[in-house]
Parts: C-alpha cells; structure tokens; sequence
C-alpha cells in the first residue's frame, strides 16, 4: 500500500463545517487551510493523507471521507472539488509541496510556520504564471 496526499479545494458553504468535522475525525491525517481568500471570497483547502494501493483508490478514499464530513455537520452530499492527487513517493512541485507541508504544519498547531509556507507558495505559484 502506497502513501497518497490529496488536495481539494472547499466550497464556501462548508468550509467551516468541514474544517471542524475534520478536526473531530481524522487527526493527524489531514490539514484545513481556510481563510485563505477575501472577507467576500474565502478560499479552503482540504489536504488528505490516504493510504492505498492506487491513484484511483486514493480518489475513491478521499472522496468518501469529504462526503462523511459533510454528512456528519448536516450538509448535503457533493462531489468533492479534487485539485491534486500526488503519490508521496512522486516528485511534488514546490508550490504544491509546500501547501501540503502547510496543512501538515497547522494539524500539528504550528500557526507561524503554516503562514510562511503558504506565502512561499502563493510567490512560486505567481511566478510561474507569469513565465
């Protein structure tokens, strides 16, 4: 069985019911990076530590424990919004390494290292845009 870490992007209403369903049920093997966007536009992302044999069996995981989330803070049931599904044995992109050690580091409460990782990432991922 492989390692997989797999990245989804929540929906403005549930990010926080996810975040606080996540916090309850899977310790230490997610991360919840919130407030990311605007007052207006929030952004959350879900990163997930899943054990599995394959890429499609790590979706398959991932994806029935964001329905549980929702399910368990009362919300209907959606289709998560998968970003990225990486194997941990695979070689990550830093920007994209760096948000999964972020949501790694904010499991752990390591606050003032989480907002580094993610400024560091949101500068890679700019100036690879603009290349």
């Amino acid at each position: 069985m492989s390692g997989w870490r797999v990245l989804m992007r929540l929906r403005d209403d549930d990010l926080q019911a996810v975040d606080a369903a996540a916090k309850r049920s899977m310790r230490p093997r997610f991360g919840v990076l919130s407030n990311l966007g605007t007052e207006t536009n929030p952004i959350g992302l879900l990163v997930l530590r899943i054990d599995a044999n394959t890429r499609q069996g790590a979706l398959s995981k991932a994806a029935e424990q964001y329905v549980g989330m929702r399910s368990s803070s009362g919300l209907d049931w959606l289709d998560p919004q998968i970003i990225s599904v990486r194997s941990t044995l695979e070689e990550t992109p830093v920007s994209e390494g760096l948000i999964f050690d972020a949501a790694e580091l904010l499991a752990d409460g390591r606050n003032e290292l989480v907002v580094l990782r993610v400024q560091t990432a949101a500068e890679l991922a700019a100036e690879r845009a603009y290349r």
